[in-house]
């Protein structure tokens, strides 16, 4: 993890795609975290301009994300093995609360604890802006936390080469906010993964669950005839609401799954 407050910048193409016309966003980057932020419009403060003054929102955003990322790079350097365990891992006694949320979400699903970061983080950021926001969004590499007022349409992207991107996408209803939203991918992203799965998406209440838990189930996708086996594996995690498996041209779905 570096300490750089602009990271190395990796054009997220999929945001331009959102559509939430009530949402005001930006985006925040600390080192490899890049989020982009979506919170209520109506709860903004505007200048008398032509614009929301959204200076100090950011810089609290900013704050919070370098305080998580730095108390985790400091529990990293002294455990070198958190970082790079691909099994789950107990943590000391004192480890501060991203670390403990990471390993518990690990040591559900049987893999590493950095397998949950993204959410983890995501997670972090989200409920601090929930205590101010109504509505809020924080997307962290493609893992959400999520909280509305309203229903939210999520798409899922599956690769370019996907006969189902841009055509798959899963409704949450307000009363199941805040939740996180992760996906996982063996064909599409930088995120370590042993399987080939075109996506694997995950809802549940815990971001850092969905995150681990999505990596952990995509390791099951090697083949289409995977899929079943893959859902069978992710109905036993407790915590998990609801999965979506894409592979080639065929789509699987378990739990709490709307889809559009």
């Amino acid at each position: 993890m570096t300490s750089s407050h602009e990271s190395d910048y990796v054009r997220r193409f999929y945001r331009d795609w959102l559509s939430d016309s009530d949402l005001y966003r930006f985006r925040v980057a600390v080192g490899e975290s890049d989020l982009q932020i979506s919170v209520s419009q109506g709860e903004l403060l505007f200048e008398e301009a032509d614009g929301p003054d959204i200076s100090g929102l950011k810089e609290v955003v900013v704050e919070e994300l370098m305080r998580v990322r730095r108390s985790l790079r400091t529990y990293i350097e002294r455990y070198p093995e958190f970082l790079t365990s691909l099994r789950p891992i107990e943590v000391a006694d004192d480890a501060p609360p991203v670390v403990q949320d990471m390993a518990s979400a690990a040591s559900l699903v049987g893999v590493g604890p950095m397998a949950a970061v993204a959410g983890a983080i995501a997670h972090s950021v989200g409920a601090m802006l929930a205590n101010s926001f109504t509505d809020v969004i924080v997307e962290n590499g493609g893992d959400l936390f999520v909280q509305s007022a309203s229903s939210r349409v999520i798409g899922v992207y599956c690769g370019r080469n996907s006969k189902l991107t841009g055509r798959l996408a899963l409704r949450l209803d307000a009363d199941r906010f805040p939740v996180g939203v992760c996906t996982s991918a063996g064909t599409v992203g930088p995120s370590l993964s042993f399987g080939s799965a075109d996506a694997v998406t995950v809802v549940s209440k815990r971001p850092s669950l969905a995150d681990a838990a999505a990596t952990a189930i995509g390791n099951q996708v090697k083949s289409i005839e995977d899929i079943p086996r893959a859902l069978e594996f992710a109905s036993g995690i407790h915590g998990v609401e609801g999965v979506i498996v894409v592979k080639d041209d065929k789509l699987g779905v378990w739990g709490q799954v709307e889809l559009v």
